[in-house]
């Protein structure tokens, strides 16, 4: 009984150690700790959900959550709270029917490796994919991009690597430009499914 109390106590204390003391829209520049960035306009609305489309002979599934309220703590001893999207993703090679990636449903908040930037601005949302350790942890960024009048499809666009790292340091690998590509660098429709 005296095990239950403390736990109580101490998530209690937890709790109040950090709270949201100003709620703001997603994309406020300038906030003071505690602050939550909200999707108080449902600019991740259109965004949200499972999205299939093929180029290159290959499926790209991408399924697209919102983590509302995700802690985020600056380093600094201060913290904000900011509504995140993160995905999922699996690649199937049409030749071969191979599953190449998959960790589409993955509900996991750390498993998940697109990651939304900031918010959506002018019907673009810019996002990174962070692959595996198996692949270096190669970075890539795109944009998902709504296309007016048909709220289920999305354009895939503006590929690139972000990784700035000035020196490379890749077992697998000799250098940056042979590591895998898992996500297209090309332009194509999503689905919604």
């Amino acid at each position: 009984m005296k095990k239950i109390l403390i736990l109580c106590i101490l998530l209690t204390v937890s709790s109040r150690a950090q709270q949201i003391t100003t709620i703001v829209p997603i994309g406020e520049p300038f906030f003071e700790s505690g602050t939550y960035l909200k999707d108080i306009d449902n600019t991740f609305l259109p965004f949200i959900g499972t999205w299939e489309g093929i180029i290159n002979n290959k499926k790209y599934t991408i399924n697209l959550i919102k983590f509302p309220q995700h802690l985020h703590n600056t380093g600094t001893g201060k913290y904000y709270f900011r509504d995140v999207i993160k995905g999922g993703l699996k690649v199937q090679d049409l030749t071969t029917n191979i599953i190449l990636y998959d960790n589409l449903f993955s509900t996991i908040y750390d498993d998940l490796q697109i990651i939304g930037l900031s918010s959506p601005y002018d019907r673009n949302f810019r996002f990174i994919f962070r692959d595996t350790d198996e692949n270096c942890n190669n970075s890539m960024q795109f944009t998902l991009q709504t296309i007016v009048g048909n709220p289920n499809q999305l354009k895939y666009l503006d590929f690139k690597f972000t990784d700035g790292r000035s020196t490379f340091n890749c077992p697998q690998y000799q250098t940056r430009e042979q590591l895998p590509r898992t996500i297209p660098d090309g332009i194509f429709i999503l689905t919604k499914i």
